[in-house]
């Protein structure tokens, strides 16, 4: 099974769904993040990029899968299939929101895909009211492109009422998806979409990714505070 998933297929299946994901949302400071954060980790001899591999693992095994009932559930989106439909991933993060006593709901998720029309968010809220979750227990966001701004946007709508957010994905996602809530400040806790600790097989050129988008944030953070960057600062925090 782990060898399966390093596929030619499976290689370039990832690579347009980060075509599609990050083509609208890059600026060109983060592009010059991205040409400074692979400076950075050849420079390092890759060191700097096996820290953030590191982080990964140890959040996927460490996180748990609970809420508590004074929690605000919250669901990481996930770009939708090119028919519309939604990903394992993506379920596999709704199914742990309706199994969570939290007291209501939210579904994140902007239009990410040329091929689908609906937003990641709407796809997500339509699921669970199908599998019986109650319509007002459901808010939607869906003005966002990608993680950063799916939590940027879910705080600047929670201000009136501060909650602490159980932000729930996939363990191979968690530590971007903490490590992104603590700069944003906010008050969460994670909460792991799969029962298992650890990450699976199949999942780990999905880990290795999103090593690479810790250390493109890691990198773009450092200089942003170096040269005193108050646009790129107030993105991150």
């Amino acid at each position: 099974m782990f060898k399966r998933s390093f596929t030619p297929g499976t290689i370039r299946h990832w690579i347009n769904d980060l075509q599609r994901h990050r083509a609208k949302s890059m600026q060109i400071d983060g592009f010059l993040m991205l040409v400074c954060s692979v400076l950075v980790f050849a420079g390092s001899g890759a060191l700097t990029y096996l820290f953030c591999v590191i982080m990964v693992i140890r959040t996927a095994r460490n996180s748990g899968a609970m809420t508590s009932p004074a929690d605000t559930a919250v669901v990481l989106g996930v770009n939708l299939n090119p028919d519309g439909t939604l990903k394992n991933d993506y379920i596999a993060r709704l199914e742990r929101a309706k199994e969570t006593d939290a007291r209501e709901i939210w579904v994140l998720g902007g239009v990410t895909s040329t091929t689908v029309t609906e937003s990641e968010a709407r796809a997500g809220r339509a699921w669970l009211i199908e599998n019986s979750v109650p319509d007002d227990k459901i808010n939607i966001e869906e003005g966002s492109r990608h993680t950063l701004e799916n939590l940027s946007l879910l705080r600047d709508q929670t201000r009136a009422s501060p909650t602490r957010f159980a932000l729930i994905s996939n363990r191979y996602h968690l530590a971007r998806v903490g490590l992104m809530a603590s700069g944003l400040g906010m008050d969460f806790v994670l909460c792991a979409a799969e029962n298992e600790p650890g990450i699976r097989g199949r999942d780990y050129p999905k880990a290795l990714a999103e090593a690479f988008f810790i250390h493109w944030y890691y990198t773009g953070k450092a200089i942003a505070r170096l040269l005193g960057h108050k646009g790129m600062l107030a993105r991150i925090s």
